[in-house]
């Protein structure tokens, strides 16, 4: 969906690669948060 201040240069699949930017550990422990702020904060 595009609108107002939505950049198409940014793939909702980015937002993956974000949460695996963080420390292994940090993932282990919250893995579906942390995941999840990310896309929600993409979209």
């Amino acid at each position: 969906m595009q609108g107002p201040g939505f950049e198409p240069r940014t793939p909702h699949f980015s937002t993956f690669k974000m949460c695996e930017l963080q420390p292994l550990s940090y993932l282990i422990k919250k893995k579906k948060d942390t995941c999840k702020l990310v896309v929600i904060q993409n979209q």
